[in-house]
Order: structure tokens, then sequence, then C-alpha cells
């Protein structure tokens, strides 16, 4: 028997062998000595992958002490992916960053040949890589964590062999092992439409309504993965996810768009251009479109950029500052996605690092959801402090307002209004939907009974209405919750 795990309180490897059944336990020796190994057997040897110059080493050893080169699969870096010994020969696993998992095969260890990919296995947590008589078998778990506790609600399972590539397995013949779920992730809304995106059964999908949230419609997306960004204008809209990126006209018939854009996994829009961010070559990327049709690849502030939010002065993303030495993310401001500056850190505090989570974009100022997190969380009393900064521009010069409260006074999934913004807050078991206009100081619109195992993921306004989206737990199934508030100004 080979155990392996981070050694207590650090980040070292330790491997450990024992020959009598697990009763008794010796030092192994590692594969390696420049990173982490996943391990597999066959049953008859030890088998461990580890990660070199985006090269994926394989070693052998029939006792765990004595590692033999055993193959590798050059120009593959396998963060979270699986390795799986057959009779037939190995098989890689590689998920990295949004990009499709990617499954390989070799006979000998030294000449690998291509499976197939899989969006799904790339959006979901990897249970299980197994390898079987006749190919692999892989599950993966949506990894849903719900009041703290994990929920298994989107189970797949997937064989793939040489020369048939993964394919989702049927799992409808036994109770309690498929759970269905459909949620919109996101909902954005430009005044005569509102457009939510997610996903149902396992297929990326969206919704449209025309009166303010009150009926919706199912569009004609439907396609394998997950919809988790989406963006809109007058010229149209475009959505991404792991599914990849879908473009429309009139929120209502959706096509892929070109192949230039790889993967993206945040959108924004202004009233002319539209702006996708994801990852390339294990770096932050962006295209720029004005018409959906032809996209351009743009260079970003930085390689390691987060969110996207666009309004009628430009766009903004997140990152972190260009002092390094500085403990805390910053706002770069574009007005045509181009050419980045970077906005004034917001105020900071000493031993504390600002992190954001959400933007919302008017139009000439941007409200910015943050949180100051001391860099030490573990003495006692440490906590997250929720902090609201809005940065207004007058020209080249930006200032800072800051509102800061407790953790459960965390207001999210902001939207704009003509006036400043309005958001959403849990107070006890009640959801209050609360407004305010500068970020300083917010006022409380109206408060209803939040339901026990119910989730508000995404907001927009339309028009006067606060659309908020989310889904319900229950036993059975997951489905789908639309909040809808007139808000009166």
């Amino acid at each position: 028997m080979l155990l392996s795990g981070d050694q207590a309180g650090g980040t070292t490897q330790v491997t450990a062998r024992s020959s009598d059944g697990g009763r008794t336990w010796q030092p192994a020796t590692p594969p390696s000595a420049t990173g982490k190994a996943r391990f597999t057997t066959d049953g008859s040897a030890f088998y461990a992958a580890v990660n070199a110059d985006y090269t994926t080493v394989v070693t052998r050893s029939a006792d765990g002490v004595a590692w033999e080169p055993a193959g590798s699969y050059k120009g593959s870096y396998l963060e979270a992916g699986e390795l799986a010994v057959a009779a037939d020969g190995m098989y890689l696993l590689e998920r990295f960053g949004s990009e499709d998992a990617k499954l390989v095969h070799s006979k000998d260890g030294a000449t690998w040949t291509p499976v197939g990919t899989s969006k799904e296995l790339s959006g979901y947590g990897t249970l299980l890589f197994q390898a079987t008589g006749a190919g692999v078998v892989a599950s993966a778990d949506s990894g849903v964590v719900f009041d703290g506790e994990p929920g298994h609600l989107d189970l797949r399972i997937f064989t793939a062999a040489p020369g048939r590539a993964p394919e989702l397995a049927d799992l409808s013949g036994v109770k309690g092992l498929y759970y269905p779920v459909t949620r919109a992730n996101v909902v954005r809304s430009t005044g005569a439409l509102t457009v939510a995106a997610g996903q149902s059964l396992g297929m990326a999908s969206a919704w449209w309504s025309a009166d303010g949230g009150a009926t919706w419609q199912r569009s004609t997306l439907e396609t394998p993965g997950d919809l988790t960004a989406l963006a809109g204008n007058a010229k149209g809209w475009v959505a991404a996810g792991t599914a990849g990126v879908f473009t429309s006209r009139d929120g209502k018939t959706w096509q892929p768009a070109p192949a230039e854009v790889v993967k993206a996994d945040e959108a924004a829009a202004t009233p002319e251009t539209f702006l996708l961010t994801g990852y390339q070559d294990a770096k932050s990327a962006a295209w720029l479109s004005s018409d959906l049709t032809s996209w351009q690849q743009v260079p970003l502030p930085d390689d390691y950029v987060e969110g996207a939010a666009g309004g009628g002065f430009g766009f903004t993303v997140t990152s972190s500052c260009p002092d390094k030495e500085l403990d805390a993310d910053c706002l770069w401001h574009s007005p045509d996605g181009r050419a980045w500056k970077s906005v004034a850190a917001p105020p900071g505090r000493a031993g504390h690092r600002t992190s954001i989570s959400e933007t919302a974009v008017g139009e000439r100022s941007v409200l910015v959801n943050g949180a100051r997190t001391p860099k030490d969380i573990y003495p006692p009393g440490a906590a997250n402090k929720i902090t609201f900064y809005t940065a207004r521009s007058d020209g080249p010069a930006w200032t800072w307002k800051v509102w800061e409260g407790g953790t459960s006074d965390g207001v999210f999934a902001l939207g704009p209004l003509r006036d400043g913004w309005a958001g959403w807050r849990m107070l006890g078991q009640e959801l209050v939907v609360t407004r305010t206009t500068d970020g300083t100081s917010w006022n409380d619109v109206t408060r209803a009974p939040f339901v026990q195992g119910t989730s508000i993921d995404s907001a927009t306004m339309a028009g006067d209405t606060w659309i908020g989206v989310g889904h319900l737990r229950t036993g059975e199934e997951d489905h789908p919750i639309i909040w809808r508030v007139p808000l009166k100004n």
C-alpha cells in the first residue's frame, strides 16, 4: 500500500508505504523532488505523475521505494488532472483553467494520441478517474457548497477509450444517482429586454423576458455545458462559460462565436462595444468586438485579471496593483477596452488585503464590492470586512468614497440605477433589497421572507424593477427562482 498527502501545517508532500495491510507504515521514496505527485496503480505496480516545466513525467515503482521512468507527455500541465493505467496503456486527463479537459492515451509512455476533449469535465470537479478493461471511466461533480456542507448536486459519469471520445453515461435508471439541475447563473437587462443565462439538465441555456421579468421564454440556445457570463447592449448579446462563447442579435436566437475567441469566463459591454475576458496559455486574455461578428484579441493591464464590468464611460477590470509591495487589488479603467489606466488603489489598512469581488458601472462612476481581509487569518477574532468603494471620474481624476460594515451587512448582486445602485443583503431569515447613491449610505427598500434552501446568484435592473435570479435546492431537484422588486424613485 502507498499513501501520500501534505505534511500537517505545511506544503511538503509525505509519502509512506505499508506491506502488512496498513498495520505498520514506513517512509517511502517520493517519485520526484520537483513537485507533488498524483498516484495510481494497475494492481501490480505504482505509477506517479509529476509536473515539470509543462511536461508530465510518469514513473513506476514495484514497492514505493525504487522508481524508474515510465513515460512523459510534453506540452501538458496536469493541474487538477488525473493519471490512470490500464492493460492497454496509460491515460492522462488534463484540466487547465477554463479550457476543455483533454484526454490522451499511450501504449508505451512515449507516444501519445488524443482520445478527445470534454467541456463538462473541465467545468466540474473530478471525483473518480479509473482505468477499466476497455478504457477509462471518470465521474465529476458540480461541487456546490451549501450552508457549509458540500452538496453533490450534479453527478456525471463519462466513459472513453482509444477511438471513442468521452461520452456521458445514462444515469436515469437509478433513482438518486441523477440530480436534475436547472439554474439561471446570471441576469442582465438592456431596458427593453432582460436575459438570463445558465444551464438546464446539463445543457447551457438562456431565457428572455420583454416585460421586466414578469414572464419568460426559453431561447434557442442549448448545448452541453454551462453559461456564467452575460452582457448586452442595443446591438445584441454575448454569453460565455464552459459551454463556449455565444452571441445573439435579439437575445432569443443564439449562435457560436467565431473560433478566434478561445475561452471566456467574463463578459461586459458599453453602449458600443463588447469585451470578453478569459484565459489563454495560462494567462488572462481579452477579446473586443463592436458588431458581435468580428473579434480582436486585445491586451490587458495584467497577466491575471478578475472580473469585468462595462458602462457609459468604458470598461473596468481588477487585478494586482502596479506597486507590488501594496497588498491590495486595483481597479483598471479603459474608455475603449484597448488602453488601460490604473485607478488609485482603494484606501487600505496595514496588515490587510483588499480584494475586489464585484463591480457595477454607471454612466460616470463605478461601485466596487470588496473585502478587507487580514493577512494573518488565524488569530481569534480575525474576520473579513465587507467594504464598498465608489470611484467617480470627472476627467482624469478619480476620487474614492468608502463604506465599511460587518460581514452580516454584506450587499451583493449589484445593479445600476439611474441615480445609484441597488443590491441585496441578508438580515436574519429575510431578504432585504437596498439602494445607495454613492456607496456610503444604504437605504432598505423592501424586505421579504427568504425561504431556506434558496440562493440569489445575480441581479439586474429592468427599468425600475430589481430582478434577482437564483435557485431552490430540494431533495429531488434544483429549481430556478426569480425575484422581482419594483423600486419607487
